[in-house]
C-alpha cells in the first residue's frame, strides 16, 4: 500500500498550465507543460532526467527551450549563456552537442529529444540556471562544482521531488527510533546547515548527518571544493601510488564518482548551535539528525598532537552538540582532508587505533548515556578495525564508515598539477570506493556477530542506486548513507523507495510478532500477505511468519491447487492468505 508525502508549499511550483502541440514528426499531439510536469505514479518509473515520466521529456525540452528562448530564439539565448557556463567547466562537447542539436531541429520532433534534454541540463547547471531546471524538476547536481563553500551553503541546488512514497506499516529500528526508509546522507558539503538539511528531508532522506562542526570558526578550502570523476578511469582505489585524474571534459552523465576537498569548515558554536536547533526541528516523523563533530589540539602547525588536548577538545564540542539538542552525536575520526599550514595532509584520526579508541572512551565517560554515541571511520584494514572495536564497541551505539579515500588528485591540464590549488591530497567517494565500502561493512557485522556487540551499522560508500543501497544492506548495514550518490542524483532516496519500498521489509522484533499474531486473532479483513494493524508497525509476512502463525494456532494452512493456503482460524469469514 503506498501514500505520498507531498512537497511543502515553499517547494512546489506555480499551478499547471497546458498547451497542445501537433508533433509533426507522427501527427501525435502531445503536450508541452508551462510548468510543473505531471508527478511520476508510485507504480512507474521516473525520466532519466527528472521527476517525470519519461514520456514527458518531449514537452519538457520544448517548454524548457520556450522559457530560454530570447527575441531571436533558443540559439541567440544559448550563445549568450555559453562564456559562462563554459568557465564555470561545462564540456565543449556538451555545448557542440546541444547547440547543433537545437540548429538541425528546433521543435524537437526527431529521436534524439531526450539526448538533448540531457545535455542542455548539462548546458543550464553550469550556466548557474539552477532555477530554471527546478522548474520542470530536472535532474541537477546538489552541488554547484563552480560555486564556493559558501555559496552553495547558501542557496542549496538539486532537485525536490513532487512527492516522497510512503511505505504504511514498514518501519526500521535505529537507536530506538523508527525510522522510515533506511536512507539518508552522510556529513558533507551537501549538509552544511538547517536549510540544506531541511531540503533533504523533505527529499525523503530520513537519516541525516549534520555537517561536521568544531569548537571554533574553520574557513572552507577555497573553491575548487569538488570534482566529477569517472571510476573507470581510476585503477587500485585505496592503493597510496594511485594518482586521480581530474578530466575537465567528464559529463554529468559519465560521472559515477568524485573528488572531495573542503577542510571540515566550522562556523563559531554560537552560530552552528543555533543552527543546529533549527535543522532538528526539520526532521518529521521517521527522521533522525546526527550531528558529526570534530576535536582538535591547537597545535598551529599539527606537527604533533598533544592527545590530552585534543580529547578535552572532541568532549567540548560533543558538549555544544547536545547543548544543541542533539540526541545523537557522530565522533568523527575520519577525514582525510585536513591539513597542516604547510598544506601537507593529515592522517585520519582512526589510522591511531589506541588514539581513536582513547577518545570514544573519555568521550562516553564525560558525557555518560544521555546522547547516542557513534564514530565515523576510514576504510581500515581488518585486524585495526577489530582493534579499534574491542576497544570501543562496548562504548558506542553505532559505527559508521567510510569516509572518502585519500589520494593525490592531478589536474588533466598539466601534468603533475595539483586539481585542488596547493592541495596535493583529496578524498575520492561514489561508485569507485563501493568494494571498499562493503568490505568495511561486512567486517562489522561479522564482529558483530562473533562477538555479539550491539551496535548499529551505518554504511556509506559507493551509494549512487538502488542496486548498490541493496549491496550495502545486504553486507550488514542498518542505515545506508550517500553523498556522491546524492551529489549526482538528489532523486536517489525516492529512486530507492519506488524500486524496492513496495517489497524490502523491515526486520520484525519478538515485540512485534507478538502484536501481528494478535492482529491475526481480531476480526480485520487480512491482505494478501500482510496483516495491518493500527499503530503502523512494521509488517513483512513471509512464508516464515505465516508458519508461526499456524503454530501459535492464528492460521490453518490448507492446499489450494497444490499451492499453501492460509485460513485466520477464528474469522467468519474465514479470509485467506495464498503463498
Amino acid at each position: 500500500m503506498t501514500t505520498s508525502k507531498s512537497r511543502s508549499a515553499d517547494c512546489v511550483s506555480a499551478g499547471t498550465e497546458l498547451m497542445e502541440m501537433a508533433d509533426v514528426s507522427d501527427g501525435t499531439p502531445t503536450t508541452d507543460w508551462v510548468a510543473d510536469p505531471p508527478a511520476v505514479e508510485p507504480e512507474e518509473t521516473r525520466s532519466r532526467w527528472g521527476d517525470f515520466a519519461p514520456r514527458e521529456e518531449r514537452a519538457v525540452l520544448r517548454s524548457l527551450l520556450r522559457d530560454l528562448s530570447n527575441d531571436d530564439g533558443p540559439l541567440d539565448a544559448l550563445d549568450e549563456e555559453l562564456p559562462a557556463a563554459r568557465a564555470a567547466g561545462l564540456p565543449e562537447q556538451v555545448a557542440k552537442n546541444v547547440r547543433e542539436a537545437v540548429t538541425m531541429d528546433p521543435d524537437m520532433t526527431g529521436e534524439d529529444a531526450s539526448s538533448v534534454l540531457g545535455g542542455l541540463i548539462e548546458y543550464l547547471y553550469y550556466a548557474n540556471r539552477s532555477s530554471l531546471l527546478a522548474k520542470y524538476r530536472l535532474l541537477q547536481p546538489a552541488y554547484r562544482v563552480y560555486a564556493d563553500h559558501e555559496a552553495n551553503a547558501e542557496s542549496p541546488s538539486g532537485t525536490v521531488p513532487a512527492s516522497v512514497p510512503s511505505w504504511i506499516g514498514s518501519r526500521w529500528p535505529f537507536l530506538g527510533h523508527r525510522i522510515g526508509f533506511p536512507i539518508g546522507v552522510a556529513a558533507s558539503g551537501l549538509t552544511t546547515n538547517a536549510q540544506c538539511v531541511k531540503r533533504l528531508f523533505e527529499a525523503g532522506y530520513n537519516v541525516v548527518t549534520y555537517k561536521t562542526v568544531r569548537s571554533q570558526f574553520t574557513p572552507p578550502h577555497p573553491r575548487p571544493n569538488w570534482a566529477l570523476l569517472n571510476s573507470d578511469s581510476i585503477k587500485a582505489i585505496g592503493d597510496p601510488e594511485t594518482v586521480v585524474t581530474v578530466n575537465p571534459e567528464t559529463t554529468l552523465v559519465e560521472a559515477d564518482s568524485s573528488a572531495n576537498s573542503f577542510g571540515v569548515p566550522s562556523p563559531e558554536p554560537t552560530v552552528w548551535v543555533d543552527d543546529f536547533r533549527t535543522a532538528a526541528k526539520a526532521a518529521g516523523e521517521g527522521q533522525v539528525l546526527i550531528c558529526s563533530v570534530l576535536g582538535e589540539d591547537n597545535n598551529s602547525d599539527h606537527s604533533e598532537r598533544s592527545t590530552d588536548v585534543l580529547i578535552a577538545d572532541f568532549i567540548a564540542v560533543t558538549r555544544h552538540a547536545m547543548s544543541a539538542g542533539a540526541e545523537t552525536v557522530e565522533l568523527n575520526l575520519s577525514c582525510p582532508n585536513t591539513t597542516r599550514l604547510d598544506d601537507e595532509p593529515t592522517l585520519p584520526l582512526c589510522y591511531d587505533v589506541e588514539l581513536a579508541i582513547a577518545i570514544v572512551v573519555k568521550v562516553r565517560e564525560s558525557v555518560g548515556h544521555s546522547v547516542k554515541l557513534g564514530a565515523k571511520l576510514s576504510y581500515l584494514e581488518h585486524d585495526n578495525l577489530a582493534r579499534f572495536l574491542d576497544g570501543a564497541a562496548h562504548h558506542l551505539d553505532f559505527v559508521s564508515g567510510i569516509n572518502t579515500v585519500a589520494h593525490p588528485v592531478e589536474s588533466a591540464v598539466g601534468e603533475g598539477t595539483p586539481y585542488f590549488g596547493k592541495r596535493l591530497v583529496a578524498g575520492i567517494g561514489g561508485a569507485v570506493i563501493q568494494p571498499l565500502a562493503l568490505e568495511f561493512v561486512r567486517a562489522c557485522k561479522q564482529y558483530k556477530d562473533e562477538n555479539n556487540a550491539d551496535f548499529a551499522i551505518i554504511g556509506v560508500g559507493g551509494v549512487t542506486d538502488p542496486a548498490s543501497f541493496v549491496a550495502m544492506r545486504e553486507a550488514g548495514a542498518d542505515i545506508v548513507q550517500a553523498v556522491t550518490g546524492v551529489f549526482l542524483n538528489s532523486l536517489l532516496a525516492v529512486d530507492c523507495m519506488r524500486s524496492l519500498g513496495a517489497t524490502m521489509r523491515s526486520p520484525l522484533d519478538d515485540a512485534e510478532k507478538e502484536r501481528i499474531l494478535q492482529t491475526a486473532m481480531s476480526r480485520i479483513p487480512v491482505p494478501e500477505w500482510e496483516f495491518t494493524t493500527s499503530s503502523e508497525l512494521p509488517v513483512g509476512v513471509t512464508a516464515e511468519l505465516l508458519d508461526e502463525l499456524v503454530i501459535s494456532g492464528a492460521l490453518v494452512m490448507t492446499s489450494a491447487a497444490g499451492a499453501p493456503r492460509y485460513l485466520r482460524s477464528d474469522a467468519d469469514s474465514r479470509p485467506s492468505v495464498n503463498a
